[in-house]
């Protein structure tokens, strides 16, 4: 079945642009919340770079931050998944 345009990975296939995409979920009584998000910046010319981050969300506690930041040379863009070499 094919992918709907909006669950690709635009830039795979295109340059000059800005990708960002996150998925939000929270526990159910709302207490805890979780934010994946990936940014993609490729430009039309020169290097680019992948963002990838964590963030974990609790009541009464500062939010515990991971962020990755990998050159585009690293990455392997398909149009559905992206794979770090290293």
């Amino acid at each position: 079945m094919p992918r709907h345009p909006y669950e690709q990975i635009i830039a795979s296939e295109r340059t000059g642009i800005y990708e960002s995409n996150y998925l939000k979920a929270n526990s159910p009584d709302g207490r805890y919340g979780l934010w994946i998000k990936h940014n993609l910046l490729r430009p039309g010319h020169g290097t680019g770079i992948g963002e990838f981050w964590l963030i974990l969300s609790q009541p009464d506690a500062p939010p515990i931050v991971a962020k990755r930041e990998v050159a585009l040379a690293e990455i392997a863009l398909a149009n559905n998944h992206i794979d770090i070499r290293h």
